[in-house]
C-alpha cells in the first residue's frame, strides 16, 4: 500500500535497493528538470544488460522507451511497447519475454506524454504496471515532479537535485581521494 518511498521517508543509496530490497517492482521515478532521472534509467539499463550478460537466464533484460512516442488516441501501452520492441532487433519477442517474466521496462517521461487525453493515456499505464504486467517483470517510470499527480498509483522515488556537495562526493568516488579535487576544480572552472 506503500504509494511513497520519498513520502515515507527511506533513504536510499541506489534505485535497484527499491527494486530489490524493497521490492518495489513497480517504481515511478520524481525530480526537478536535470536531477538525472534520465540518467538513472541510463545507468540501470547499463548495470542490468551487465548483469544479463553474466547471467542470461535469470537476469532481468531492460528495455528502454520514451514516453514522448505514446501516440494514438486508442493506443495501449503493450501494443506500444511492442511495436517498440520489434524495432530492437532483440530474438526474442516481447510476448516471450514478457510472458517469462524477464524484463525491466524503463519507461521513460511521464510528463512527456502527449498531452491531448494524457489522464486518460496515463490511467491506460497505470492500469499496465498495476494489473496487466506479468508477475516477475519490473516497471520503473520518470516524471517531473511538479507535473506527477501520483496518477500511476505506484511508489515513488526522488531523486535529489546534485548540488556542489553531492557533485563532490560523486567525483571522489569515481576518481578517488587523488584525482578528484584536481579533477573538481578543473571542473568548477569549467561550470563557472
Amino acid at each position: 500500500s506503500d504509494q511513497g518511498l520519498s513520502a515515507a521517508g527511506i533513504p536510499l543509496k541506489d534505485v535497484r535497493d527499491a527494486l530489490t530490497a524493497l521490492n518495489k517492482t513497480r517504481l515511478v521515478i520524481l525530480g526537478e528538470p536535470g536531477a538525472g532521472k534520465t540518467t538513472t534509467l541510463h545507468r540501470l539499463a547499463l548495470d542490468l544488460a551487465r548483469e544479463r550478460l553474466r547471467d542470461p537466464l535469470t537476469a532481468k533484460l531492460p528495455f528502454r522507451a520514451d514516453l514522448f512516442k505514446f501516440t494514438g488516441e486508442d493506443r495501449q501501452p503493450s501494443d506500444f511497447l511492442k511495436d517498440e520492441w520489434d524495432t530492437t532487433g532483440l530474438s526474442e519477442t516481447y510476448g516471450e519475454a514478457v510472458a517469462g517474466g524477464q524484463v525491466c521496462f524503463l519507461l521513460d517521461g511521464v510528463n512527456q506524454i502527449p498531452i491531448a487525453d494524457r489522464a486518460k493515456r496515463i490511467e491506460r499505464w497505470a492500469h499496465w504496471a498495476n494489473a496487466e504486467l506479468t508477475e516477475g517483470n519490473w516497471a520503473v517510470f520518470t516524471c517531473r515532479t511538479a507535473d506527477y499527480v501520483a496518477s500511476l498509483r505506484l511508489p515513488e522515488v526522488r531523486v535529489q537535485s546534485l548540488d556542489s556537495e553531492r557533485m563532490r562526493q560523486y567525483f571522489a568516488l569515481r576518481f578517488g581521494p587523488e584525482r578528484a579535487p584536481g579533477l573538481w576544480r578543473y571542473f568548477e572552472a569549467r561550470l563557472h
